[in-house]
């Protein structure tokens, strides 16, 4: 993932990703966190009606994270061929680089709930800890791109 991540980002056009950088942050990190709760609430809900295997909540977030990273080759791959409009070419491409380092933070925060019990302190935690992981990423690539 982080070769994938690093040729995307060094071939990426800085211009158009900029203008369009919050568009693409919302998408990518509330879109997947999103995502991620949503097939999680889905899963434990037809795990108890029986329509799938029965998991607790907690275990179906963790895979909602794994899960809800998109992969747009195709779009894009279309997108190119008949020249759509580079805004939104940029969208989807940021979104889909982005969303793979949100999901994996989702997930990295998810698993350390399975060693402790969910409450209001520790989720604040989880938070905090999605956060840093984010800043510190974020502080790293800037650092190493200067």
């Amino acid at each position: 993932l982080p070769a994938i991540m690093f040729d995307a980002g060094y071939s990426l056009d800085p211009k158009p990703f900029m203008r369009n950088v919050g568009g693409v942050c919302v998408t990518a990190f509330v879109g997947t966190t999103i995502s991620t709760f949503i097939v999680g609430i889905m899963l434990y809900g037809f795990g108890q009606l029986g329509l799938c295997y029965k998991m607790d909540f907690l275990h179906n977030c963790i895979f909602g994270s794994i899960i809800s990273a998109t992969d747009p080759v195709t779009v894009l791959a279309i997108f190119s061929r008949l020249g759509a409009n580079e805004d939104l070419y940029i969208r989807v491409f940021g979104e889909s680089v982005l969303n793979d380092a949100a999901a994996t933070v989702l997930y990295q925060t998810l698993i350390v709930f399975l060693d402790k019990a969910v409450d209001a302190k520790s989720a604040l935690a989880g938070v905090g800890k999605f956060i840093g992981i984010f800043l510190g990423s974020l502080a790293l690539g800037v650092g190493i791109g200067l």
